[in-house]
């Protein structure tokens, strides 16, 4: 369980908008109206531990959706382990991935399986 602690600890790394994954996956643009707020049914619950990218450039499937939507830059396809807090206020240890790239961020996180 989170305890306090470790909420102000996240709020200090990631300041007030990255302590919640649902306040930090908001698409780029969506200030701006263009695109609604991603779906997500979890949220993180600490770090991401052993990241590593899969793949980068041209090696990503979905290179051309990302740059068409998110705008262009040396995408990354990531994965790595995390703790996620599922919508029952389940915490389970995950195989998350991710694309990511300088300047935008992180974008379309998922979780590929469960690892306990």
């Amino acid at each position: 369980m989170a305890t306090f602690e470790n909420r102000v600890w996240l709020e200090d790394k990631y300041n007030a908008d990255f302590a919640c994954l649902r306040k930090w996956w908001l698409n780029p643009g969506h200030k701006e109206g263009r695109y609604p707020p991603m779906e997500i049914d979890f949220e993180l619950f600490g770090e991401i531990t052993n990241a590593e990218t899969i793949a980068i450039g041209l090696s990503i499937r979905e290179l051309q959706e990302l740059r068409a939507r998110f705008g262009h830059g040396r995408w990354r396809k990531r994965k790595g382990v995390a703790n996620v807090r599922l919508r029952g206020d389940t915490i389970r240890l995950a195989e998350v991935h991710w694309y990511e790239a300088h300047g935008i961020g992180k974008v379309r996180m998922k979780i590929k399986r469960y690892l306990d």
